[in-house]
């Protein structure tokens, strides 16, 4: 089972001095599986 969620931010127009992210996930390692930013 993975479970993954993302939020995004309504920020006022001309009041926002930055990128907003806010991220959260739980999950379970397969550790058969190979791990490397290609296959993200």
């Amino acid at each position: 089972m993975t479970i993954v969620t993302g939020d995004t931010k309504v920020v006022d127009k001309g009041k926002g001095d930055g990128m907003f992210i806010t991220t959260a996930g739980i999950g379970v390692l397969d550790h058969n599986s190979e791990i490397s930013p290609g296959r993200v």
